[in-house]
């Protein structure tokens, strides 16, 4: 196994920290005073108006708060020192270039001194490895905003597998939650003409194949009058796309599941084996707490396959290796030495290999973390190759080290 060692700057954690502990800040007094402020202030009246999350009220209210809350910060002699230091930090040239890959390129997004909104770009994974990237601009975000006269922020690419050569373009003004989605095409390096481009919104989305997109976004008032956003202001229905009104097929029931059973069965998502999807890990939790189950599905019965894996409850981690075996991170009992396996947080320590036809129990170890940390995820990747398998452990909640582990 080869550790690749990923650290990310937590700095504006690390300002806070300094802000309000090394400079002899006190949260608890200020926290005390904005009690007592606000019980004055709300005492013989409904605070149901912060349930208007657009109200004007509403935000007027979160606007003041704010400035109160900038006011105490900026007010201590560390905080512009502190500011320019992270500032310096998250431009620097020199720090880690973090990517995600795809069909053999590592693609990262940039932003530093130079390029303020940042750049979109790619390199081949070969020459990531050797610290020797030849990076190929795609988008230059600085540049499209001057063009269109936006203040466009990048919020992510939503590439198609498998050649990964058209890709939804996420761009929000300002970086608020509302983003509108462009096609581009990777080989042109331009938006697609009379590709598919989404106004405006709050929107969840996905490709379905090609020429479809499985989408979520603000359809305007329903026949009712009714808007099709919910209560908090964001997406309800989902529909189809270019394809016309989507026709749905029922899977799982999971009602009817939790009836059948006698189980408060929370539904918690599917891990579907790529490339045909057709064979699903179901997580299903009782009552929605952090244990869970895991049962294999088949889509094409749609149903839970008999004899197929079955994880029992617990704080699991696991992902499919291939078709015949997952990785999983469980609580295994205790060891040899009746110590748990699980962390002191509670979390699984150890990941094993686990075949199709086999006992949990004889699962063979992968790896093992040390007491205090923990397995983030593990993940497949198909390369030219072969399967790539690779586990992200977590240090902390910033530090990480990821192994390639040899696929079996």
């Amino acid at each position: 196994m080869n550790p690749i060692r990923w650290t990310a700057a937590a700095v504006v954690v690390a300002l806070a920290f300094y802000v309000f502990v090394i400079s002899g800040y006190s949260p608890s007094e200020t926290h005390t005073e904005l009690s007592a402020e606000l019980s004055a202030e709300f005492s013989d009246e409904s605070l149901l108006w912060l349930e208007e999350v657009e109200g004007e009220q509403a935000l007027n209210w979160v606007q003041d708060q704010n400035q109160k809350t900038l006011a105490v910060l900026t007010k201590d002699p560390l905080f512009e020192d502190y500011k320019q230091q992270a500032l310096e930090i998250l431009t620097a040239s020199d720090r880690i270039t973090s990517g995600s890959i795809r069909g053999g390129y590592v693609y990262n997004f940039w932003r530093d001194v130079t390029h303020v909104r940042g750049i979109w770009r790619r390199a081949p994974v070969a020459g990531y490895k050797t610290g020797s990237a030849e990076w190929e601009l795609l988008l230059d975000v600085d540049k499209l905003a001057a063009d269109e006269g936006e203040n466009w922020v990048y919020k992510g690419a939503n590439c198609l597998a498998p050649d990964y050569n058209r890709c939804l373009m996420s761009l929000s003004p300002g970086g608020t939650d509302a983003t509108t989605y462009r096609e581009f095409d990777i080989s042109t390096k331009s938006f697609v003409e009379g590709g598919f481009q989404v106004p405006l919104s709050k929107t969840n989305l996905n490709w379905e194949n090609e020429n479809t997109l499985l989408i979520a976004t603000d359809w305007g008032n329903d026949d009712q009058g009714a808007s099709t956003m919910n209560d908090s202001g964001y997406i309800a229905p989902v529909a189809g796309y270019k394809t016309g009104s989507a026709e749905w097929e029922l899977l799982l029931d999971v009602d009817k599941l939790a009836a059948d059973e006698g189980e408060n069965w929370v539904y918690k998502g599917a891990n579907c084996l790529a490339p045909d999807y057709n064979r699903c890990l179901m997580s299903l939790s009782p009552g929605g707490t952090d244990a869970t189950t895991y049962r294999e599905f088949d889509i094409s019965t749609k149903s839970f396959v008999e004899g197929g894996f079955q994880v029992p409850l617990s704080k699991t981690n696991l992902n499919w290796e291939n078709e015949n075996t997952l990785l999983i991170a469980t609580d295994w009992g205790n060891d040899d030495q009746g110590a748990s396996t699980m962390n002191d947080s509670g979390y699984p320590m150890i990941m094993k290999r686990w075949q199709r036809g086999t006992d949990l129990a004889s699962a063979a170890v992968v790896l093992k973390m040390p007491r205090h940390e923990t397995f983030s995820n593990a993940m497949t990747f198909t390369r030219p190759e072969g399967k790539a398998v690779i586990i992200r452990r977590a240090h902390d909640f910033y530090n990480y080290t990821f192994y390639a582990v040899d696929s079996k």
